[in-house]
């Protein structure tokens, strides 16, 4: 269904999926009124931290909120709940794709959003879906899924051959910044045709702020001989010295590795695990109760295959839970190393 709204004092956000509206939890809502129709689901992209006032459905007996780490599908008939596909009513920070049926109509006769009652819920909100019918769990799991296959960053690259050996500038026409080291953008065989990649000129590092922490992160790579690539795919800092977070390390010895900031490795694979001088792509997938695992394609690997420790240390997928938040990705490169490819969604994709 589709219906327009007053928009009180919400403010437009980056969302995962196009513009967000951001509410502030003390006057800002979207007031949409009598709709005219008759709900049995309602589906909804949403960042909410602890408790929050989400949706007022009819002036007070129908609402949806956030209490106690649950969702809350007050005055609702036996309610289903659905976050991130999962048949659960737990909900954790960070964006969140929730699902919430019942089988006895709700009629959205006063519709607010950001409000219940005169009560204000701090959110952003990047969608809100609402239907006639009861959605199954295969219904639901195609609803994430559209949300979850769509990159929520993606990289892009300048005109081929420009170059940058500033440190704190960004790397021409991208929205690369350039820490140390020197960069170029050039053109080479990846595992698609001829394409725009970064390839480091002098040893040096380059970051950008997408700020996932759970999701998906895509990025090929072609590594030079005993060179080493790191790509902090979670880091709360850009310096490399301190901070919390994740990173893929490509080591000298061809081997892949997850590791944790300032712990060490969590999984690894034996040396000779991939070739030098030849493109991959690498896949990294994090569930929010915190599992990981590592995919591969390219070369020997002609389809995405799971990343195999065997001989090498830990297992994948492997679990860890210390860190939870993120703010930058950060990629340390050799002269010589390459990198392309870069998308992060913030679905988990299989």
């Amino acid at each position: 269904m589709s219906n327009d709204g007053t928009i009180i004092s919400a403010r437009q956000e980056k969302g995962p999926l196009n513009k967000a509206l951001y509410f502030d939890g003390i006057r800002s809502y979207v007031d949409v009124g009598n709709t005219s129709e008759t709900i049995k689901t309602v589906e909804l992209l949403v960042k909410v931290a602890g408790n929050n006032k989400l949706i007022d459905f009819d002036g007070g007996t129908n609402t949806l909120e956030t209490s106690g780490g649950n969702v809350l599908a007050t005055g609702w008939d036996s309610p289903t709940y659905y976050v991130d596909s999962t048949p659960t009513d737990a909900i954790t920070n960070g964006w969140r794709h929730i699902v919430v049926t019942t089988e006895t109509g709700i009629s959205v006769s006063d519709l607010d959003i950001g409000r219940v009652g005169s009560t204000y819920g701090e959110s952003t909100i990047n969608y809100l879906r609402m239907y006639e019918d009861t959605k199954t769990q295969n219904e639901v799991n195609s609803l994430y899924k559209q949300y979850a296959t769509l990159p929520y960053f993606v990289d892009d690259f300048a005109d081929s051959n420009e170059s940058v050996a500033a440190e704190t500038e960004f790397l021409s026409n991208t929205n690369w910044v350039v820490n140390s080291g020197s960069f170029s953008i050039a053109r080479d065989e990846t595992n698609k045709p001829r394409e725009k990649v970064i390839e480091c000129v002098t040893d040096g590092i380059l970051y950008q702020e997408p700020s996932q922490a759970f999701g998906t992160w895509e990025f090929s790579f072609n590594k030079t001989a005993g060179g080493v690539i790191q790509v902090y795919f979670m880091q709360s800092e850009v310096s490399l010295s301190s901070g919390t977070g994740y990173s893929i390390y490509l080591g000298g010895t061809e081997t892949i590795a997850l590791t944790e900031r300032g712990v060490g490795t969590k999984c690894a694979t034996t040396a000779g695990y991939y070739s030098d001088s030849t493109w991959y792509s690498l896949r990294i997938t994090r569930r929010h109760d915190g599992e990981f695992t590592l995919y591969i394609k390219g070369g020997s690997f002609t389809d995405w295959t799971l990343v195999d420790t065997t001989g090498g240390s830990g297992t994948n997928p492997v679990t860890d839970n210390t860190t939870t938040s993120s703010k930058y990705l950060v990629i340390d490169l050799d002269s010589g190393d390459m990198v392309s490819n870069f998308k992060f969604y913030q679905g988990v994709i299989t």
